[in-house]
């Protein structure tokens, strides 16, 4: 099963800073320490801005949503310990325009008050023996289990493009009230969707703004560094000259002398 989104792990554990710093901000910065003294013949803007088109990533946007799979689904407790209810899990895909991965991490940046989606305590999966059953207390158990694996991200065939994926899950009876007209389970996927949507649009948001102000601003610097220091080795070598004739001139071709010092220069 693919791992689940949304969830207090990802708000504790996956924040959407250190994603970006690590997979966007570090390979640009890699790039600026590799780049040869020719290269700083551009101005620092439009080296900021080559960069930052080499390592750019879209946000994620929520699109059209359309039915998927139906597939055997958990037991749902009922009121008699010994006793569930079978279910069957109803997919619904969605389709996400942009770099559907950055779902998987949590936006951290302004805590703009978003909530996990598992805010229920499952506690210990069953009591113990002896214990009195407790019916509610099977029912949080069985939602915060569900909320693991309420929303993912998968194909809806192998080799397929990713899309994001949720579902319900519905007994039979529950099945004929659909039939009747009695249950919406379109509306039920609706209140699912709109529980997440605040959350993809911060991590939309944030990612715009690591493109618009975090990433050009560490590029500025490291690229102006960069450019420093190549200048200060420049000027090292070129500072080491001497009027000929001079006693110790070294005997050896000059494109040897040449080559070593644009390796040196270059680094």
């Amino acid at each position: 099963m693919p791992k689940g989104l949304f969830l207090t792990f990802h708000r504790e554990s996956q924040p959407l800073s250190a994603h970006l710093d690590a997979e966007i901000l570090g390979p640009a910065l890699r790039r600026v320490q590799e780049m040869s003294a020719d290269q700083f013949a551009a101005s620092t803007g439009d080296l900021v801005a080559g960069l930052s088109d080499e390592v750019r990533v879209e946000p994620p946007r929520l699109r059209e949503q359309e039915r998927a799979a139906q597939i055997v689904g958990t037991r749902r407790p009922t009121r008699i310990r010994e006793v569930s209810h079978a279910t069957t899990r109803h997919h619904v895909a969605v389709q996400v325009d942009g770099h559907a991965d950055l779902l998987n991490y949590w936006p951290d940046r302004d805590d703009p008050g978003l909530t996990p989606i598992d805010t229920l305590d499952a506690g210990s999966l069953r009591p113990g023996n002896g214990e009195p059953f407790d019916f509610a207390a099977e029912v949080r158990r069985y939602e915060a289990r569900s909320a693991q694996e309420r929303w993912f991200l998968a194909p809806l065939e192998a080799g397929g493009p990713v899309v994001l994926q949720t579902w319900i899950e519905l007994t039979q009876d529950e099945e004929f009230e659909v039939l009747r007209k009695e249950r919406d389970p379109a509306a039920q996927i609706d209140r699912q969707r709109i529980m997440i949507e605040p959350i993809v649009r911060a991590i939309a948001a944030q990612t715009l703004d690591f493109f618009a102000v975090d990433l050009p601003r560490a590029l500025t610097a490291a690229i102006d560094g960069r450019r420093d220091q190549v200048a200060a080795r420049r000027a090292v070598y070129d500072s080491l000259t001497w009027p000929p004739p001079h006693p110790q001139a070294l005997q050896v071709p000059t494109q040897h002398v040449r080559r070593a010092s644009q390796d040196v220069v270059g680094r």
